[in-house]
């Protein structure tokens, strides 16, 4: 396709009104006639008066053509490959709570019945949201979140969406944000410790959960075990631990890389960690075990400018073709039509 890059310019075409003039004023012009014998006197090798004439068409033409021509080398022409605009196709990213699903059940409703693909993200977190975002991210897509608005969300670094996207949050009621535990089944428990006075510690910081919280534990022993725990207290990590589970590893300084893995660098005992000696250890492990289970809500909805700061969009629309000079090719052409207007030009000696 093709276009001028100084369009303006055009306006110089309105010059080809100048030789359709002079071929009219040369024709209206009076005519100088031979009296009597005085044609006899004409030199029989004199040239005839030069000048556009009607029966001149074809050169008219061509100077017309010239001047046309000039006009949109100086506008700059340029060529552009004609693409079509992709088909965007919406992708629907939600987060697996109740309070989402019924928040925007007409939304994914609606998307169900168009086909749009729906993917359901379990657990909420900056490294599994950005993984799950880059996985879906293509430059065809437009992508759709949905969230519940907590407070947790301002704790983690920006997160990098496409351009099209598009974020539905939804806010807990004052009902659901009472702090009542919601995650109310028992949660297996298997703690493994090579230092007895480490498990002995930990054991009084769950007891300590249960009377004051009511939380119910069940300890899991390598006898007893039918399933993988829900909690894991150990100074030995394994890799790839289930993302159901809740590992809290002592004894390790380096940083965790998996939401669900929780690294503590002391030795959980009285001599050895001021969490111990300070009387936190129950309140610390619950905060962790409420954090990963989602047993209490009670966080403050983050505000319009929070969530602003929180996603950076990315532009990832594929690049546009530049426009490829058409100058060359003109400028031939108007070599070319100048060569012709000099030719006829001799030719019919006007």
């Amino acid at each position: 396709m093709m276009q001028f890059l100084q369009p303006a310019l055009l306006w110089g075409a309105l010059a080809v009104a100048v030789p359709i003039a002079l071929h009219f004023w040369h024709k209206k012009r009076g005519q100088p006639l031979p009296w009597a014998t005085l044609r006899w006197l004409t030199d029989p090798n004199q040239q005839p008066n030069r000048g556009l004439q009607f029966d001149n068409w074809l050169l008219l033409a061509v100077r017309c053509a010239v001047l046309l021509a000039l006009a949109g080398l100086l506008a700059r022409p340029a060529f552009t490959e004609i693409s079509t605009l992709p088909t965007v196709q919406k992708i629907h990213l939600v987060e697996a709570t109740n309070l989402i699903t019924s928040s925007f059940r007409f939304e994914l409703d609606a998307a169900k019945r168009q086909n749009e693909p729906i993917v359901l993200l379990e657990t909420v977190s900056w490294p599994m949201l950005q993984t799950a975002i880059n996985r879906l991210n293509r430059p065809d897509r437009e992508l759709h979140l949905y969230l519940t608005n907590r407070q947790t969300l301002a704790n983690g670094p920006p997160v990098v969406v496409p351009n099209r996207f598009r974020l539905h949050t939804a806010i807990p009621t004052t009902k659901s944000r009472q702090p009542a535990p919601r995650y109310t089944k028992p949660i297996s428990v298997r703690i493994t410790y090579r230092n007895p006075a480490e498990k002995q510690t930990v054991r009084a910081g769950l007891q300590a959960l249960s009377d004051v919280y009511g939380f119910v534990f069940i300890e899991q022993t390598a006898v007893t075990a039918s399933r993988e725990p829900d909690l894991v207290l150990t100074d030995t990590f394994a890799l790839n631990p289930p993302a159901s589970a809740l590992y809290i590893v002592s004894q390790k300084t380096a940083e965790s890389t998996s939401p669900n893995v929780i690294f503590w660098p002391d030795t959980l005992t009285l001599p050895t960690s001021e969490l111990v000696a300070n009387g936190q250890l129950p309140e610390w492990l619950g905060e962790q075990i409420i954090r990963h289970f989602d047993s209490i809500s009670n966080e403050l909805p983050v505000s319009q400018v929070q969530l602003n700061a929180l996603f950076i969009r990315a532009d990832t629309q594929p690049e546009q073709p530049a426009p490829q000079t058409g100058q060359t090719l003109w400028l031939l052409g108007l070599i070319g039509l100048i060569t012709a207007e000099r030719w006829l030009s001799f030719q019919k000696n006007a």
